[in-house]
This record gives C-alpha cells, structure tokens and sequence, in this order.
C-alpha cells in the first residue's frame, strides 16, 4: 500500500497526468521500477492499455482524484491511444520542465472557453464552436512567455481537423508545432 508519495511517485503521476499514458520507453527514462509499477497497480492507481502489441500504463480514475486533491490538478490529458500519447510523452520526459509550463488539452479547452467568454456578444454569436478544436498541449516559455501549441497529427487527419486546430491557436494567439505520429 502506499501510504506517502514522494517526489518520484509525483512525478510519475504528473506525467500521466499530462500525457495519458507510460510506455517502456518512458518508464526507463523515469527509472520507475517494477516493484513501484507492482504497487501503483496494486492500489488501483493505473491501468495497463494495450495497442498493436505495445503496452502501456494510464491513471484510473482514482488516481486522478487524489492528483485533483493532492495537487489542485482537476483536467488531465484524456487517455486517446498508445501511439498518439507516448509521442506526448516522448516530448514530455525531454523537455526542461523548469523553463517551460506544461498545459494539458482539457486545461487549454478551458482555457479557450474563458476567452471565448471575454468576446463581446457580436463576435461571440459569428464564432462557430464546432471549428474549434484544442491542441494536445501547450507549452509556455516561463522565461518568455511564449506559448507553443503542440498536436500530434495521425495519418487520419484530415484538412478540416488541422483547420480546428489552427483556429484554436490563432484565438489565443500562440505557435503550432504539428508532429506526426
């Protein structure tokens, strides 16, 4: 059982949070073990996904409640599919997390909405919310305070997905990084 978590366990848990989900690319760079994913599965804290043969870890929901209660963190990147999410993570683990803030997609959709609220009446009514589609993630330079769109673009994608995804960016202003996956 685990009764304290530590910083290892936090940043684990936060990566999952952010990225949906761990695969063994991932879990080396952590350095988690298999005694520590043992106990995370063990007390109802992931799930094990399997994709084309690849195996991954996602948080459960109660996971996630104890992040929300723990750490104030209430909108988690939604698990979509191994291969969409461990490009998030493979980003993720190799990026300085001391310079730059991480905001998950369900954090930028409200994010969206708030500035969408903020529209007068006029501009709010002509803004179609059906062409509007948040990124994976956005990261913010905290020395800047430039802010990057990332979105992991599948082979599925089609014209009008990267359209929403632009229109997302444009609102609020920021970079696109498109990487395919």
């Amino acid at each position: 059982m685990i009764k304290t978590i530590r910083n290892k366990d936090e940043e684990f848990f936060k990566m999952l949070y952010c990225c949906g989900v761990i695969t063994e690319y991932g879990l080396q760079l952590m350095n988690v073990s298999s005694y520590k994913l043992n106990l995370y599965k063990a007390n109802n804290m992931i799930d094990i996904v399997y994709q084309n043969g690849i195996k991954g870890y996602k948080l459960t929901s109660k996971a996630k409640k104890i992040m929300s209660k723990m750490y104030g963190l209430k909108r988690s990147y939604m698990y979509k599919s191994i291969r969409h999410c461990s490009k998030l993570q493979e980003i993720y683990l190799n990026l300085d997390l001391q310079r730059y803030k991480w905001i998950t997609e369900s954090e930028a959709l409200y994010l969206i909405n708030n500035k969408i609220d903020s529209l007068d009446k006029y501009n709010r009514k002509a803004l179609n919310y059906d062409s509007i589609s948040p990124v994976d993630a956005i990261l913010v330079d905290r020395e800047t305070n430039v802010a990057y769109g990332i979105e992991i673009i599948s082979p599925s994608y089609r014209e009008s997905d990267l359209n929403k995804k632009d229109k997302f960016l444009r609102l609020l202003g920021i970079e696109a990084i498109f990487i395919e996956c």
